[in-house]
């Protein structure tokens, strides 16, 4: 099983630190579109990730399955919930307070 290096890890954490600033920008469409797409890759990908996801922390397949698959429906549900809490809202109309955002 490959393993990661010093170099490897400094690329991903510069990788994260480059893409931050265009995710925090991005409006809440594109990001629940981004959530999606996560979702589906993963689950393109499932039985693999299971698989190694068992190896590296010694559970079994089955659970590890099923962590796998509470991934995909957290995903999905927030990309749900991301489409829905991105709107400017007011707790009642016209009450005279400043539109919230969550």
């Amino acid at each position: 099983m490959p393993r990661a290096t010093v170099e490897d890890v400094d690329r991903a954490v510069q990788s994260a630190l480059d893409g931050f600033p265009s995710w925090a920008e991005a409006i809440p469409a594109a990001r629940s579109r981004a959530l999606l797409k996560l979702a589906d890759r993963i689950e393109s990908c499932a039985e693999p990730l299971a698989e190694l996801e068992s190896r590296n922390v010694g559970k079994p397949l089955a659970v590890a399955k099923d962590d796998v698959e509470f991934a995909i429906d957290n995903l999905r549900f927030l990309r749900r919930r991301r489409a829905l809490i991105g709107r400017p809202r007011c707790w009642r109309r016209n009450c005279g307070l400043k539109l919230l955002r969550t």
